[in-house]
């Protein structure tokens, strides 16, 4: 259990809740993302939020787990809010089982990436091959990358380590610009390709040396 459901500290909404909206947010402002590939999707409750974005076509939920794919006519299912807001454009959901450093050829080209705290939970090896995955073979025109900022954790009376028992890290927002905004490099296979510009959101994500020299990064960490 996360430590910001069982701690006597609440946020109104809850922080899934608010990290969930902030991430479609940032999806609907770019305007043109029609796919999205979620990597540890889990049980799949960031569709029921990303679903509602009009420009999206197609969902494909990524995880190394069975979870998402229990019950997937379960969760497909219209609710009452699709009932009422009819989408003008069809969209198709999958479900895949895979890892997030493994490339899988049907994800090549997607428009957006969401790695939704995925990353605190990685091992040290697939940690390592996920930039090469998403930036280099992916290749988004988006990404979008959340994870706790561990600055934060004074305010959980208590704490004591990480927040989860399964997190293998979590960085503070001095890690964040040491990690990120300190590396810079060409992204493997961009030249003889259309430039276009790169728009990566991130929050604790040691990435930056992969993308294009001329990429703009936007902090989202909370």
């Amino acid at each position: 259990m996360e430590t910001e459901e069982r701690s006597s500290i609440k946020f109104d909404p809850p922080v899934s809740i608010q990290r969930y909206a902030a991430v479609c947010e940032i999806l609907s402002r770019d305007g043109q993302v029609e796919s999205v590939a979620d990597f540890g999707c889990s049980s799949g409750m960031f569709l029921t939020y990303v679903k509602r974005l009009g420009n999206l076509r197609r969902y494909v939920g990524v995880d190394v787990t069975y979870g998402c794919l229990e019950d997937p006519g379960q969760l497909t299912r219209p609710l009452d809010w699709d009932i009422v807001h009819k989408r003008a454009r069809t969209l198709n959901i999958e479900f895949f089982k895979g890892n997030v450093s493994d490339r899988d050829s049907r994800l090549e080209g997607f428009d957006a990436v969401t790695c939704i705290e995925l990353v605190e939970h990685l091992h040290e090896e697939d940690l390592r091959k996920l930039p090469d995955n998403i930036f280099g073979f992916i290749r988004p025109r988006l990404v979008v990358i959340t994870t706790p900022n561990r600055d934060f954790n004074v305010v959980f009376p208590g704490l004591q380590g990480l927040r989860h028992w399964d997190h293998k890290f979590e960085w503070t927002r001095a890690e964040f610009d040491a990690l990120v905004l300190g590396h810079r490099a060409a992204l493997p296979g961009l030249h003889g390709r259309v430039q276009r510009r790169w728009r990566v959101a991130v929050s604790g994500a040691p990435w930056r040396r992969l993308l294009h020299p001329d990429s703009h990064v936007q902090e989202t960490a909370r």
